[in-house]
């Protein structure tokens, strides 16, 4: 038998060689040539491939929810805090908003007669006038869980006394969305010629006082007639306005700072305090108020018109003046008792005690407490409600160039503890304010005026408990 066979290396070396071809098998068969028989390997080669894919799934969308807002009517900011409502529409599509403005005279009945129809809103303004009053009546709604659990949210942040103002018996019932600390405006032009230093300059120094004040508004005064320039404004008499200077002559209007069960306002120190204050008027120092209403626009207007040298208020006025007078800007002064506290209004707004949209309720009682008292600031209407944007560029861009942002700094620094206004504050505000127009009449003594007034407020108090 002759031929070639295929030894069983060669057969795997030829085999390793085909691949995945076709392999060439020697079968013998008998005697003669080796028959090659073709048989067909297939080598299947799996290649596994790990494919991620992201699935996106977009979010439930918030259920559509419809808000009662009351405000009071406000008209010259109106247009701002419409503006602050339709932002946060714009950020909250979902959000419909009923925006109820009620003219003030008229807000306290309205909002308690909600309540009692049984038909709330779900946020409300809210005044420190009014806050005692309307925790007392369950209109509005603790916000210290909402606080507590809202860990965005610095409370610490506020100026001292804001949160303190609208919280009765350590519940805080609304959020304050205005600052502006009482501090005095200037006219350079009628008090640089008078040789006796700049007020700003005096308090950076620690001699603007009470006394230099009423030195300097007193040489102030010329004129005759209604050429008559005089040496400052009023001190309102309401006592949300004229405790400061009850307090700076070392008295008071309640016999407790924090829970008042009587009104002290007829003792040596508060009196007077109301001596002091009444007699800026009965001295000439300040217009007379039969003059000032027959001024066309009164004392802002005779201010405009370098008819006042120092004139008290606070930055919601300040907008109002541009270049009708050479302006400079000082904090309040020292008291006889050598305290410089100033005073403020933090209104601000809370939560119907009825609404049963508690959580969109919050939202939007912190928004405006957050970012919508941002738009007050940038637009003058509103000093900075919060310690981190006193030196802010929003605040120092709102300003105008004589507006000392130093000066307004140390005016916040002031604002160390707020006048506590308990329930029923408005009916005993109106006894007070009459009272205190027996002594700017002069009918009656400081003393016979706030000893005839006491019983009737001490009744209102101790209806209120």
């Amino acid at each position: 038998m002759t031929g070639k066979t295929l030894s069983r290396r060669r057969l795997l070396r030829t085999g390793l060689a085909a691949g995945a071809g076709t392999l060439g098998l020697a079968a013998i068969a008998g005697c003669g040539e080796p028959e090659v028989v073709e048989v067909e390997v297939v080598k299947e080669v799996v290649k596994e491939v790990e494919k991620v894919v992201t699935v996106e799934v977009a979010a439930p969308k918030p259920a559509a929810v419809n808000l009662v807002f009351f405000d009071y009517v406000w008209v010259d900011i109106d247009k701002v805090r419409d503006l602050i409502v339709d932002n946060y529409k714009t950020l909250n599509p979902h959000v419909s908003i009923d925006y109820i403005k009620i003219p003030w005279g008229d807000y306290q009945v309205k909002i308690l007669t909600s309540i009692a129809g049984g038909s709330p809103g779900d946020v409300m303004y809210n005044h420190p006038q009014l806050t005692a009053t309307f925790a007392s009546k369950g209109a509005l709604k603790p916000l210290n869980e909402f606080i507590n659990l809202d860990k965005e949210f610095d409370a610490d942040d506020f100026n001292d006394g804001l949160i303190e103002a609208n919280t009765i018996d350590g519940k805080i019932y609304s959020l304050p969305t205005f600052s502006g600390p009482w501090m005095f405006v200037y006219n350079r032009d009628l008090i640089e010629p008078l040789g006796m230093g700049d007020p700003w300059e005096l308090f950076q120094a620690g001699e603007w006082t009470i006394d230099k004040y009423r030195e300097m508004a007193a040489a102030s005064v010329t004129g005759e007639g209604q050429d008559k320039i005089f040496g400052t404004n009023e001190i309102p008499s309401a006592m949300k306005l004229i405790y400061l200077w009850a307090w700076g002559f070392g008295g008071s209007v309640w016999d407790n700072h924090d829970s008042p069960k009587a009104f002290v306002g007829n003792s040596p120190e508060a009196v007077a305090a109301w001596d002091y204050a009444s007699d800026l008027l009965h001295d000439g120092i300040a217009p007379p108020r039969e003059f000032a209403r027959n001024f066309p626009g009164g004392n802002q207007a005779m201010l405009f018109s370098n008819k006042i040298a120092i004139y008290q208020s606070h930055r919601q006025f300040f907008t109002k003046i541009t270049d009708q007078i050479n302006p400079g800007l000082v904090p309040m002064h020292k008291m006889p008792n050598g305290d410089d506290q100033s005073r403020d209004a933090p209104e601000g707004y809370g939560i119907f005690s009825g609404t049963e949209q508690e959580e969109e309720a919050w939202n939007l009682t912190r928004y405006i407490a957050n970012e919508g008292v941002k738009v007050h600031v940038s637009l003058g209407f509103s000093g900075p409600t919060r310690k981190s944007l006193w030196r802010s560029d929003l605040f120092k861009n709102s300003l105008k160039p004589w507006e000392d942002i130093e000066a307004y700094v140390a005016a916040f620094a002031s604002l160390k503890r707020q006048f506590t206004q308990p329930a029923g504050y408005n009916e005993m505000n109106k006894l007070f304010t009459a009272a205190y127009d027996e002594i700017v009449l002069e009918s009656k003594t400081a003393q016979q005026a706030m000893d005839d007034v006491k019983p009737d407020i001490d009744a209102i108090l101790a209806e209120n408990q």
